[in-house]
């Protein structure tokens, strides 16, 4: 009598970039970032006031622990820069054509002060483990249209150092998808 064994492998996946988590009626309750597995940011949003303002709460995860970050902070979908205080990138989620263009905006308190920005890849810790572009910056507004793809799902990943009295680290993160 022949015994069959059957052996089901099992991939298993390990989460990298943005995950995002929906409320029943589609808006954002919870967005994290994962690198090889590890989630390494997230946020958590919130409607205040009675729905006139949405609030997007960043900390970064450490060994297990999350640590505050920023927040921004939304009036009719507009950011609210004296309420805010943290970076983000804006540009179009899907592209056919490169190179790519997009705006780095940084809101902070304090607008006399320089910033050190980094594009790269982080790893777990979220340091930079490749680095492809660094510079100083004294605007909080930066138009970049350098960036160039692969076909299908890239990520866009910044480390922004605002340089003053306290140095404050914040990350911007956003999900490109190329078309052929």
């Amino acid at each position: 009598m022949e015994i069959l064994t059957r052996i089901a492998l099992i991939k298993v996946v390990k989460l990298n970039g943005i995950v995002h988590v929906f409320n029943d009626d589609g808006s954002n309750l919870r967005e994290s970032y994962y690198v090889d597995g590890k989630q390494v940011i997230y946020s958590e949003f919130y409607i205040a006031n009675g729905g006139l303002f949405e609030k997007q709460v960043f900390n970064t995860v450490i060994d297990g622990v999350a640590y505050p970050i920023g927040q921004l902070v939304k009036r009719n979908n507009k950011v609210q820069p004296d309420m805010s205080f943290y970076a983000t990138i804006f540009g179009s989620d899907t592209l056919t054509v490169l190179p790519y263009p997009f705006i780095l905006e940084i809101f902070v308190p304090n607008e006399d002060v320089n910033f050190e920005i980094s594009f790269g890849k982080p790893d777990k810790y979220l340091k930079l483990i490749e680095v492809d572009t660094n510079f100083i910056s004294q605007s909080s507004r930066i138009e970049l249209d350098n960036k160039y793809f692969d076909i299908g799902l890239n990520s866009i990943f910044c480390e922004i150092n605002v340089l003053s009295e306290d140095t404050i680290t914040f990350y911007a993160y956003k999900e490109i998808f190329m078309h052929k």
